[in-house]
């Protein structure tokens, strides 16, 4: 990203260049004291006067600065090729008079006009001097250094205390899938999970190199948002002044949604990053005009975000519409025609290049759809889903601020631009030639959404808030136009930013709590297994019974194991199968305990962990008692029920032999047809509906 500012002007990246049709001298039609022409066009009354046009656009760019991408000497030789369609061509001065007026003995200032001064100028017809530096454009170097701050902050925010929160379901299948081999991830994407194949190998790599734990797990999605941050600042720079850019990458990362993928074990973090990147280059490549490196970059990049989540490719069609929109802006002159459409040729090329290399991904998702059929209809909850939990994750006061916020911040780049497209030759006007923030942002933030909310009307319900995190950006960067237009001093916009991280604060702590993804308790589990099997006598032979888990019917507690596998290190897993990485599936494949008594005789002691609502304990008690296992200690967590049985000595004070059951033993819990893959009956001892009554004892207070 270090060749990008390449395309900044010849004079020096800091030097606001001449857009097209501009010279440092105003046309004549552009001085309100020179006469009227024979031939030129009246003016009538109620229309603006030149001055008046020109006071409105310097206003314009004080609010809106000139973006610290300039114009290239490609896009002012284009441009010029032809006069701006509202400028008469009677009314352009000859060269004497050109040569007259620009003769001025006065030394060009190195530093931009006051307001005052250009409105001295726009009233009595004197000539602007380009300036050489602008305020709003600074040196590349505290371009890149408040980049890497702001960068360096977002790291932080999404960093603190990343691994306190507990393992959940979606990172745990992160976890299974990136620590097999690639033959075992291929075997398995064939059938589930191609949308996270990329993902995984990713993933696999980086465990190799730093090994697992909750940690590693989720420090690259903290460095991607860290990263993402910075990157926001660099592509608002390149688009609206270098304050709005600085405030956007902060806003960034204040957002509940992009603190939440900053500690999560999945690929939101790394997709919003490509998004980023994506959207960036296809900036650079629209201002470069005839290389092509970029849009070779774009293909890559394109072709690898949608490899890495499928979703990403709503973002193509963001940039479709914003090419369109963009087009339509620079129909005037048949040079500068000419030039947009080679530019958007360009585009469709890579962008179609780029969806004929990800269909084959794409239709190999489609047939794993199955995978998404937890998602809900479109109701009149996902009004709700779309306006508080898409971006600021159930916090209603922060989306009541953020949402007004980006709204304002779209009707000031619609004034704006609106301004400068009926002035094109004037500073930021469209014969510059560059995308603007507003044709950048709007599409991104409503391409997506539309698009998702749409199919889930037409084909199956594919919406879900957390898989457009990758927008994000987009309404970060409108949120930050309002607060620098209005608030034009540094220490007002300071307090601004801090009361928004105020509001922010209570969401992002509350995402570092230990309970805080989907209310698991994993790591109370595998801390409590690790507590109790240190407390053993050396020697003793531990098992552990994997029972249902909380909202995944597929799955078996297993996943605690596969998050926290140092707790459970050296124990007998006494139903398991076939692991899923030999198996070529996501999880495991269990036996009925019925089946592994055997097994279980051979233990000591014996965990189980199983959910709260699928409870079974009062079948796994029954068929454990033949073999002298008893419930001697049990402990109620969030959502998970963890028992302890162990041996216990008969009524002679022998303990009993190890072996099978007597021939004659009648489980009292079969009495019932089994009917899950663990063979227990169904409704289960002591649950609603079961005629057998509960086999637990007392529960005793957790230690």
């Amino acid at each position: 990203m270090t060749d990008l500012p390449r395309a900044h002007s010849a004079r020096g990246s800091d030097e606001p260049s001449l857009t097209a049709g501009e010279s440092a001298v105003p046309p004549a039609s552009d001085r309100p004291d020179e006469p009227h022409r024979p031939g030129e066009p009246e003016r009538s009354p109620g229309a603006s006067s030149p001055a008046d046009l020109d006071a409105a656009i310097t206003r314009a760019t004080q609010v809106f600065g000139t973006p610290d991408a300039t114009t290239s000497a490609d896009e002012r030789k284009d441009a010029s090729a032809s006069p701006p369609a509202h400028e008469n061509p009677a009314s352009t001065p000859s060269p004497e008079t050109s040569s007259r007026e620009t003769s001025s003995p006065a030394t060009p200032s190195t530093e931009s006009p006051s307001p005052e001064t250009s409105s001295v100028a726009a009233s009595t017809g004197t000539p602007r001097r380009p300036s050489k530096r602008s305020p709003s454009a600074p040196g590349r170097g505290r371009r890149v250094r408040d980049a890497i701050l702001v960068g360096l902050a977002g790291l932080i925010v999404s960093g603190a205390f990343l691994w306190v929160p507990s393992v959940w379901y979606d990172e745990a299948a992160t976890v299974t899938s990136a620590t097999r081999s690639f033959g075992q991830l291929w075997q398995m994407v064939q059938s589930v999970d191609a949308v996270h194949a990329a993902y995984y190998s990713l993933m696999h790599l980086w465990f190799d190199l730093v090994g697992y734990s909750p940690l590693t797990l989720r420090l690259p999605s903290a460095i991607c948002i860290g990263l993402a941050s910075g990157f926001i600042v660099w592509l608002g720079g390149r688009l609206v002044t270098h304050r709005i850019a600085v405030v956007a990458g902060i806003l960034f990362f204040l957002m509940p949604r992009v603190a939440w993928m900053g500690t999560e074990g999945r690929s939101f973090a790394l997709t919003t990053l490509i998004a980023i990147t994506l959207t960036l280059v296809l900036v650079y490549a629209v201002r470069s005009r005839r290389r092509v490196w970029p849009w070779v970059a774009y293909v890559i990049l394109a072709v690898g975000g949608v490899a890495i989540f499928a979703y990403l490719a709503l973002l193509l069609a963001a940039h479709g519409v914003t090419m369109v929109w963009w087009a339509l802006t620079r129909l005037r002159g048949k040079a500068r025609a000419a030039n947009t459409a080679r530019v958007f040729g360009s585009f469709l090329v890579a962008a179609g290049i780029a969806a004929a290399g990800a269909l084959p991904l794409v239709l190999a998702i489609r047939a794993q759809a199955k995978q998404v059929s937890w998602i809900a209809p479109i109701s009149d909850a996902t009004r709700g889903q779309i306006f508080t939990t898409q971006f600021f994750t159930e916090n209603p006061v922060l989306a009541w601020i953020g949402w007004p916020l980006g709204a304002i911040g779209v009707l000031i780049l619609a004034w704006g631009g609106w301004v400068r497209f009926r002035s094109p030759a004037k500073p930021g006007g469209i014969a510059g030639g560059g995308l603007t923030l507003l044709q950048v942002a709007v599409p991104w933030l409503v391409v997506p959404l539309s698009g998702l909310v749409v199919a889930s009307e037409v084909f199956s319900p594919l919406y879900s808030p957390r898989y457009l995190a990758f927008t994000a950006p987009a309404l970060a960067l409108l949120m930050a136009v309002p607060i620098v237009a209005v608030l034009r001093k540094k220490w007002q916009i300071a307090i601004a930013v801090t009361v928004i991280a105020a509001v922010a604060a209570p969401s992002i702590v509350a995402q570092r709590l230990p309970e805080a993804k989907d209310n698991s308790a994993w790591s109370q589990v595998a801390d409590l297994i690790a507590r109790e099997r240190a407390a053993e006598t050396v020697g003793t032979k531990d098992a552990v019974i994997f029972g249902p888990v909380r909202r995944h019917p597929t799955a078996t507690s297993r996943v605690i194991e596969v998050a926290y596998p140092n707790a459970f290190a050296g124990m007998t897993d006494i139903n398991l199968d076939t692991p899923g990485a030999l198996r070529g599936t996501l999880w495991e494949s269990i036996h009925p305990l019925s089946e592994r008594l055997d097994v279980a005789n051979e233990a000591d002691v014996i965990y189980l962990i199983t959910s709260n609502k699928r409870d079974w304990r009062g079948g796994v008690a029954a068929r454990l008692a033949p073999l002298g296992f008893s419930i001697t200690e049990q402990w109620k967590l969030t959502g998970v029920n963890v028992l302890r049985f162990e041996r216990v000595t008969t009524d002679d004070g022998d303990a009993p032999t190890r072996g099978a059951p007597p021939e004659d033993y009648v489980d009292p819990s079969l009495t019932t047809p089994p009917t899950d893959p663990f063979g227990m009956p169904t409704p289960l001892p002591g649950e609603p509906g079961s005629t057998s009554a509960p086999t637990v004892p007392a529960p005793t207070p957790a230690p």
